[in-house]
């Protein structure tokens, strides 16, 4: 039965301080969806989110930037455990977050003005923003204390259609203290119906209405930020031609921050942003309402254990090391194939046991690798040559200790080429493997 493909991963709006860092998130779905009430499949996905966080100013008031990426994961066994996953497809992900509220149903002429601004809006993830917590700190006189958060829920059954925006209002609860992974957090329950009348005009023009509702369990750390959440979904959505589509499982949230991170969990009040006169914390030279000002304050330097200074030196001809948005791309310049096939020549092994390593004395999250070809002959069969090698190194670093699970694999064929296809110079440079480490 084909399956239907949904994703979504949340996002807890943001309460500022000045540096910049890195928000990873990992995402999984699982859920049963029925369309006009037949059952029509069980979407199981994962996908691997990074977001690059960076001071902006919008509408002359501070605000934070976030660029980044969803590696959007082919089907996986459920319990993910050494196995590597191959890529399904990348997505781009831009937003900017300001001090201005989030919005309730009521609210409907502020829609469009919410606390997210979307400046490139691909459809993935369908973003949420899901305020977990009040703007203090949980302390263990809170336990049981109940607060509500107006939010903004973003909603994209079918795929292809435009995401819309559902205004909601969710009531939590502190629990108290609870383990999660060994260390103490603090454990928040939260519910909120989903009820949408077609207040976003941007949304999709065939969705009329909403009704359901989701609960979840949320595990913040002792600066109120998430570190797991695991929300219960019970959702229908009415369209136009009396269709519908109704959604019942489970969405998996695993995050983890960089050391720089300004990311601070729970609602933002404006006050949060700005200082006691209403004013920018730094006052911005005049812009357009539409284009955030990104102001990117100082990067402290890299310590000498970053992945960076790990992997300065080393190599010794195997392969070339760059930075990118992504992280720290190894291209394995030297690494040979037999031609057209997914076969290493003999004596390649010493390269992949000096490969591997490298790879061992670094940190990452994931590691993505990407096979390529030059673009020679049929488009399928360079796709397919490139995915069936970079599966090759993959299988064979993980022979040297590597963890499958932490492998991101995918195929490019030849439409990433590093140097000319017009000689046979150039299309050897593009018949590569590419390792990104990815932090």
């Amino acid at each position: 039965m084909k399956r239907t493909i949904i994703i979504a991963c949340i996002l807890i709006p943001l309460i500022a301080f000045a540096e910049n860092g890195r928000i990873t998130i990992s995402e999984r779905a699982d859920y049963s969806v029925y369309k006009n009430g037949i059952y029509a499949g069980l979407t199981y996905r994962e996908a691997y989110i990074y977001l690059d966080e960076k001071s902006a100013v919008y509408n002359n008031e501070p605000a934070y930037r976030y660029e980044g990426e969803a590696f959007v994961l082919e089907e996986t066994r459920k319990n993910m455990v050494g196995t590597a996953k191959k890529l399904d497809e990348i997505k781009p992900i831009a937003f900017t977050h300001s001090a201005h509220p989030a919005i309730g149903a009521a609210q409907q002429s502020k829609l469009q003005h919410s606390g997210l601004y979307f400046t490139q809006d691909s459809g993935y993830p369908v973003l949420r923003n899901f305020p977990a917590s009040p703007a203090q700190h949980l302390e263990e006189q809170d336990i049981g204390k109940k607060w509500t958060a107006e939010s903004i829920i973003v909603v994209c059954p079918q795929q292809g259609k435009n995401p819309t925006r559902v205004p909601v209002l969710a009531e939590y609860q502190y629990i108290g203290k609870k383990k999660y992974n060994g260390e103490d957090t603090h454990y928040v329950k939260a519910m909120f119906a989903l009820r949408y009348h077609g207040e976003d005009r941007l949304g999709d023009p065939d969705m009329l209405r909403s009704e359901g509702s989701r609960t979840a369990d949320i595990y913040l750390d002792n600066r109120s930020r998430p570190l797991f959440i695991r929300e219960k979904i019970d959702e229908t959505f009415f369209y136009k031609g009396d269709e519908t589509i109704r959604q019942r499982g489970f969405l998996l949230h695993f995050y983890g921050y960089g050391q720089h991170t300004v990311y601070n969990g729970g609602s933002v009040p404006a006050t949060a942003l700005l200082d006691g006169t209403k004013k920018p914390a730094k006052s911005p030279a005049p812009q357009s309402a539409k284009t955030p000002i990104e102001e990117t304050p100082a990067v402290p330097a890299k310590q000498d254990n970053s992945n960076k200074e790990r992997i300065k030196d080393k190599g010794d001809g195997i392969f070339n090391a760059q930075e990118t948005p992504r992280g720290i791309l190894l291209n394995l310049k030297n690494l040979n194939f037999v031609a057209d096939k997914a076969e290493l020549l003999r004596g390649e092994d010493k390269k992949l046991d000096e490969i591997a390593a490298v790879l061992k004395t670094l940190t990452f999250k994931n590691l993505f690798v990407e096979g390529h070809t030059a673009d020679v002959g049929d488009k399928s069969s360079q796709n397919e040559l490139s995915l069936l090698r970079a599966k090759v190194v993959v299988d064979e670093l993980s022979k040297r200790g590597i963890p499958a699970g932490v492998f991101i694999y995918n195929g490019a064929g030849g439409t990433k080429p590093i140097a000319s296809n017009a000689n046979e110079d150039g299309r050897a440079q593009n018949r590569r493997v590419e390792i990104t480490v990815m932090e």
